[in-house]
């Protein structure tokens, strides 16, 4: 016999799982499914012993710029139960660190930009005075442009909006960098196998620094970046919902009103609403079939173009365990100032590793959460470039690790051991088509009006993943997507009672 849910969630990345602790705590009977067998998607974490010592590693590298001020409390909020995550914030006693190449230049971002920051901003990137004047003026646009005249940028790329404001390329690199770290995007449009690929979008990218900086709360989860998705799952599983791992969905049978959800165990699930956390692409294309729905909305779909992650920009994350502290910032960022991303781009489609730094970003997750690491010990999760499918992998491996050990010495000699994990790989643990680290691109043609949106053509079916993000960073975007989905829902619940009636918990 098939079990009937009010809604059935299929992935546990942020949209996934925080739309599904809305729709519980709202008295819907609702089942959320993973397939793997933890929870979070990208935003996960995994557990490793090393001689009986326990360590809480993140699968890939991340750090959140609203935290509980942005759509994760937001989630919360509304489920009833705003503490179910708990945050660590840095400190102006002890803020993330900044790097332009070598040169420390504080923490470069609000709120712990202090006017010190700006004289070593200047000394590190020979800036004239007249070439800051600019770069201030830069910061009062981020923060004064309104969201409606923001969207008059939406078809300007960042790359072209910053140079409309700059001249001095080592500070129109650094906010290349900031555009980077938040879309896993470029800034500017790029050839890749004979077609062009949009950069990312200025419009949007202003709304998100916008929201980034007036927020000045950056911070991480306490228990590692898989806290997310498990505080909303207990939201879930507290109001009555269940929560299923290893639980692979390969089919979304949508010929009747109750839509059946199928695994690869063959166990179905039934609902008149469901909710895919899996990505656009693959719910349209692979989970419910193109021949379900109108030819213009495949054909859209077919055309929407994914972050980078696997195509042509590739990243390789070192996580790296040392017997004993090194160091005390929680992040570091090291903005590269002799090695453009295009240039990198060159170096990579070469599969060459650079002769100069490039960009570097580092998390030491067990400053920020000392549970992470056993004690005395520490945990350093760092990020950098890498061609894509390379055949040197160890030469890119070493090139990043020499980084690390640049901005956090000691490194080699205290390690005990090493996680390696490549981007273009990404795939193999979201189920994507491509291995995107953020999901839909926030690109030139792909935000404001024209991003694709959680509803689909097909009544009761939605898209609660950062593709269908409105606004927002990374995790944040999928967040706010959950959030925005569960309020679609429950207004269409609302509006049809008569077919939709709450099963009895």
């Amino acid at each position: 016999m098939v079990e009937k849910f009010d809604a059935i969630v299929i992935g546990s990345g942020t949209g996934g799982a925080g739309c599904a602790a809305i729709l519980a705590s709202k008295g819907l009977k609702t089942l959320l499914l993973e397939k793997n067998n933890v929870l979070g998607g990208r935003c996960t974490s995994y557990v490793k012993e090393v001689d009986g010592e326990e360590w809480i590693i993140d699968k890939y590298v991340h750090y959140f710029c609203r935290c509980e001020k942005g759509p994760f409390g937001k989630i919360l909020k509304e489920a009833g139960e705003p503490d179910a995550i708990k945050w660590f914030h840095p400190t102006f006693e002890n803020p993330p660190l900044g790097y332009l190449e070598n040169k420390p230049v504080g923490a470069p971002l609000p709120p712990f930009l202090q006017p010190q920051n700006m004289k070593e901003i200047q000394d590190a990137t020979g800036a004239t005075d007249e070439e800051m004047a600019g770069l201030l003026k830069v910061f009062d646009a981020i923060f004064s442009t309104t969201r409606r005249k923001s969207h008059k940028l939406d078809d300007m790329t960042f790359d072209a909006w910053i140079k409309s404001h700059l001249e001095n390329p080592k500070l129109i690199l650094m906010f290349h960098t900031l555009c980077v770290m938040m879309n896993v995007h470029l800034p500017f449009d790029i050839q890749y196998k004979g077609k062009t690929y949009k950069g990312s979008s200025a419009g949007d990218a202003i709304r998100n620094l916008s929201k980034w900086f007036k927020a000045g709360n950056t911070g991480y989860p306490l228990g590692g970046s898989i806290a997310i998705s498990n505080g909303f799952a207990e939201v879930v599983q507290k109001c009555g919902g269940v929560v299923l791992t290893n639980s692979r969905v390969i089919n979304i049978n949508v010929d009747d009103y109750n839509k059946v959800v199928e695994l690869d165990d063959n166990t179905q699930y039934e609902a008149p609403i469901v909710i895919s956390n899996v990505g656009i692409k693959e719910t349209v294309l692979k989970l419910v079939g193109a021949n379900k729905f109108p030819e213009d909305y495949v054909e859209y779909v077919k055309n929407l173009i994914y972050s980078e992650g696997g195509r042509d920009y590739g990243v390789v994350s070192l996580k790296i365990a040392v017997d004993k502290p090194l160091i005390d910032a929680p992040v570091i960022l090291a903005i590269p100032q002799n090695l453009t991303f295009k240039e990198i781009l060159d170096f990579k489609a070469r599969d060459e590793v650079p002769d100069r730094p490039g960009l570097y970003y580092i998390t030491i997750p067990s400053n920020m959460d000392p549970s992470l690491a056993p004690p005395e010990k520490q945990l350093i999760n760092a990020i950098g470039p890498c061609a894509i499918n390379s055949k040197h992998l160890d030469d890119w491996i070493e090139y990043n690790l020499a980084a690390v050990e640049k901005y956090i010495p000691g490194v080699r000699e205290h390690k005990i051991f090493m996680d390696v994990a490549v981007g273009d790989n990404i795939a193999e643990w979201t189920g994507r088509f491509e291995s995107d680290m953020v999901g839909i691109a926030q690109s030139v043609g792909q935000v404001g009006e024209n991003r694709p949106k959680p509803e689909t053509p097909i009544e009761g079916l939605y898209i609660a993943s950062a593709d269908t993000g409105q606004l927002g960073i990374g995790t944040e975007l999928s967040a706010q997507s959950g959030f925005d989905t569960a309020k679609l829902v429950l207004k269409y619940v609302e509006a049809h009672k008569e077919k939709v009636k709450p099963i009895k918990q």
